[in-house]
């Protein structure tokens, strides 16, 4: 809260933070430190003069972790005016080597020249302008059959890391759908990954073609959660025992690209999501009137056992329910 500025917080915080400062005498020294430091933020050339009065004001209170602040500042003090008081940042350049750092951490050691091929050829189509047909519109860009995807297991510690790229997959598989507000449909995908990544044994499996072109995650069913609750045809007596929690897993989402879409890589992370699971059937929910996505499952193994009430706030008033045994067949 000491970190956000005071108007964009909502009132419940100001008000948590009024009540902190005023119980707390070096609460209230460190809040009113932070806001004058907050304004050197703004580049000025008096701020050379204003840091140094905050750097007595702070040493002279009786915060020992602002004390070794401080001192970090003293020691590359000409790099601290320079960013208070010009308004030039090294920021783009930080964040190329941020991204850098990144790839290399993810091709380390196993990388072959495919993958850095498709990374190369992903990162021009980015900022390559597309050729126009007819009419000055764009052309569909071709996308070459995959031959190098990587499928990784990610938990939710990493997951969360991903969240905005998973984001970013799921807006681009379902692209602009006539009578539906896109922004509404991913906005409810963020909060239902977010919740999910407290749930057990959560997993998620993401395809990468240099970039993530797609995903897949779930968890294993609470007893709970009345997962199967409102199934119209009920079905026999115990089929809803989850023994525990271990007996069945939820995939609770599968998204592919759409330049990436009918290439196998939807069945690919099928595949190697419920290939690692341990539990012996799996359980997911799809919208009833895609019939496409139905035959789909069917071919994958999915039996269609009812429908179910849409939960509340859920997109869909109900949803088909499909289930399978695990283990996966053999597919060779």
């Amino acid at each position: 809260m000491l970190l956000t500025r005071p108007d964009n917080l909502p009132p419940e915080h100001r008000d948590l933070l009024a009540q902190l400062t005023a119980a707390c005498p070096e609460m209230t020294q460190l809040a009113a430190a932070v806001g004058r430091f907050a304004e050197l933020l703004t580049p000025q050339p008096a701020n050379t003069d204003r840091l140094t009065h905050w750097i007595a004001q702070v040493r002279a209170a009786d915060l020992p972790h602002l004390h070794a602040f401080t001192r970090g500042l003293e020691r590359d003090r000409d790099a601290v005016n320079a960013a208070l008081t010009v308004p030039y940042s090294n920021g783009p350049a930080e964040g190329v080597n941020t991204k850098t750092k990144q790839i290399a951490r993810h091709i380390h050691e196993r990388a072959g020249f495919t993958l850095l091929r498709h990374r190369t050829e992903n990162a021009l189509l980015r900022v390559l302008p597309c050729a126009t047909g007819n009419g000055g519109r764009p052309n569909a860009r071709m996308v070459h059959g995959v031959t190098d995807v990587t499928y990784s297991r990610l938990n939710a510690g990493a997951a969360a890391l991903l969240m905005d790229q998973l984001c970013e997959v799921y807006a681009d598989a379902y692209g602009e759908v006539s009578g539906e507000d896109t922004n509404v449909k991913a906005d409810a995908f963020r909060d239902r990954a977010t919740g999910a990544l407290g749930a057990r044994n959560f997993e998620l499996v993401t395809a990468q073609v240099g970039d993530v072109v797609g995903f897949v995650f779930g968890y294993s069913l609470r007893q709970e959660r009345d997962w199967f609750a409102g199934l119209d045809p009920a079905l026999e007596p115990g089929f809803t025992d989850e023994r525990g929690g271990e007996r069945t897993v939820v995939l609770a989402e599968i998204e592919v690209r759409k330049a990436w879409q009918g290439k196998g890589i939807g069945r690919g992370l099928h595949d190697t999501f419920l290939g690692g699971r341990r539990e012996e059937r799996a359980t997911l929910t799809a919208n009833p009137a895609a019939t496409a996505t139905h035959a789909l499952y069917a071919g994958w193994g999915w039996q269609r056992v009812g429908t179910i009430p849409g939960r509340p706030g859920a997109y869909y008033r109900e949803y088909a329910m499909f289930v399978r045994p695990l283990p996966l067949a053999d597919r060779s």
